[in-house]
């Protein structure tokens, strides 16, 4: 379901889908994620999915959480060994050995879609501040003029941007979601359920550029992630600056945050002729950019 990983199985000629298929398979191989929910989930989907003589491999590096992983994975096969090597742990899950499978299905019951704590919104495990309002994002909300014309929400996440600013603009009209996470861009068409008319979802990867086809806007706005994996990349927040910079029509408005340890005043002060701090509280910075 993240559009990068999507991309490079595509390019290399496999089957691939950003859904969860119901086939049954022979074999699955299975690394967590960063979040245990998901992976677990994930896990539980593919195990009720194996044939009668199927086999799920797991492997995670135990700096990752390895041990803990398969302490949960013995409520399902209590008598379930791993083998170790190069500090990560490996074991097989095989379909006939599955004594609690009500477990599996409490785990994906447990990955489902849900709210946000104290708020309206629809999220998911494993997407980016799954279980709450991030910080950042709220912040740049409060530094927000008004809004109208085309605009675009760059790495959307479950929309909490998109759907903020809609609620108090209506001269916005259309609002662009760009996300490369396919379950994140579920939830913020659930949570944009009033403002259809002048959505649109776009699953793309914009550090790919993959943004060619969208229209230039009036305005954008951008909480832009910085680590893929476990690694942080700036590179991915400097990439989300210049497709920004590339999409806005003339006069138009980069409205970012970001926190506040990190470098992109350099990318920002190059690619927009009008650039103000419009914020600085919590561990983040708002940039407002005039192209």
């Amino acid at each position: 379901s993240f559009r990068p990983y999507f991309n490079e199985f595509i390019s290399k000629s496999y089957k691939t889908s950003a859904d969860v298929t119901h086939e049954k398979w022979d074999a699955v191989f299975f690394v967590p994620t960063r979040q245990r929910i998901e992976s677990l989930g994930i896990i539980a989907q593919a195990v009720l999915n194996l044939k009668s003589t199927g086999v799920l491999y797991f492997s995670c590096a135990n700096g990752q959480g390895a041990s803990g992983f398969l302490s949960r994975l013995k409520e399902v096969i209590p008598e379930l060994e791993a083998d170790s090597k190069n500090k990560c742990r490996f074991c097989e899950i095989k379909a006939a050995d599955i004594r609690h499978s009500k477990v599996l299905e409490e785990w994906i019951n447990q990955a489902a879609s849900t709210r946000v704590s104290g708020s309206e919104y629809e999220s998911i495990a494993g997407i980016f501040g799954w279980n709450k309002i991030d910080e950042g994002s709220s912040l740049l909300i409060s530094t927000l003029p008004e809004l109208q014309g085309i605009g675009a929400d760059f790495g959307s996440g479950y929309g909490y941007l998109a759907c903020e600013a809609l609620k108090v603009n209506p001269k916005i009209t259309a609002m662009h979601l760009i996300e490369a996470e396919a379950r994140a861009l579920n939830c913020a068409r659930s949570n944009l359920a009033s403002y259809l008319d002048k959505c649109r979802f776009h699953w793309l990867d914009l550090a790919a550029n993959e943004s060619s086809e969208l229209p230039n806007f009036d305005f954008i706005l951008m909480n832009p992630p910085f680590h893929e994996g476990r690694d942080q990349e700036l590179s991915l927040g400097r990439e989300f600056i210049e497709r920004a910079a590339s999409r806005l029509a003339p006069g138009g408005t980069l409205y970012m945050v970001a926190n506040s340890q990190l470098p992109y005043e350099k990318t920002l002060g190059s690619r927009f002729k009008k650039l103000t701090r419009a914020k600085e509280a919590q561990g983040f910075k708002v940039y407002h950019g005039e192209r």
